[in-house]
This record gives structure tokens, C-alpha cells and sequence, in this order.
């Protein structure tokens, strides 16, 4: 690691005392001194078998629900219904589309100039 070393930066450490304590890291460059403390814990017994993100299995209604919890989504809007007296019934009626695509295309040309 060429680089990254400067001569003119002071480092000291202070360990800790045992597995549980306080470490000091002390940088002194040029008079500007910057100090770290490292807090050391106890762990919990067994604590380095454990996986901290084990897999988990859902079924896909699980895998559903976790996903909308995640998302903050609490119900789905409902899409059209086939229903015709229904008020959000399936618009396909094809003549109202196809006699605007005649509509649009007749005023469009009559835009063009000659």
C-alpha cells in the first residue's frame, strides 16, 4: 500500500485491557489531533454460529403479504369489471376509438399544407 503513509502523521494506540474495554486511537498531524475510541462488548454465548440473515422460506401467500407490508401497500385498486351496469365496467367498444382515429386523421390532413 504505497501511498497511503505520510511521515508527518503521528499515530498512537492505546489497547484495551482485556476483551472488554476501551481502545484509543490518537493521529497527530502537524499540531490537528484527531482521537477514536473503540468500544470493545461482550458478546452473546453461541453469537458466532449464528447467521445474521438467515434464509426464510414463505409460501407465495406469505411472499405476498411480506412484500405489500414492505411497500406499505394496504389493498389493490380493482381493474375493470365485466360487468356492463358495473360503474368501473371494461370500456372495448371499438367504433368510439375507430371513429376518432377518422376523426383525428380527417382534421390532421386538412392541417397539411399544400
Amino acid at each position: 500500500m504505497s501511498g497511503l503513509s505520510d511521515p508527518d502523521v503521528k499515530v498512537t494506540v492505546t489497547q484495551a485491557e482485556s476483551k472488554i474495554g476501551t481502545a484509543v486511537v490518537r493521529f497527530d498531524y502537524r499540531g490537528i489531533i484527531k482521537t477514536y475510541r473503540v468500544e470493545f462488548g461482550p458478546t452473546l454465548a453461541g453469537d458466532s454460529d449464528r447467521q445474521p440473515n438467515a434464509p426464510v422460506s414463505f409460501t407465495a401467500e406469505q411472499d405476498y403479504r411480506n412484500m405489500m407490508d414492505q411497500l406499505g401497500i394496504k389493498s389493490l385498486r380493482p381493474g375493470p369489471s365485466g360487468n356492463e351496469s358495473a360503474p368501473n365496467h371494461a370500456n372495448y367498444d371499438f367504433y368510439s376509438g375507430y371513429n376518432y382515429y377518422f376523426w383525428k386523421r380527417k382534421h390532421l390532413i386538412a392541417k397539411l399544407p399544400k
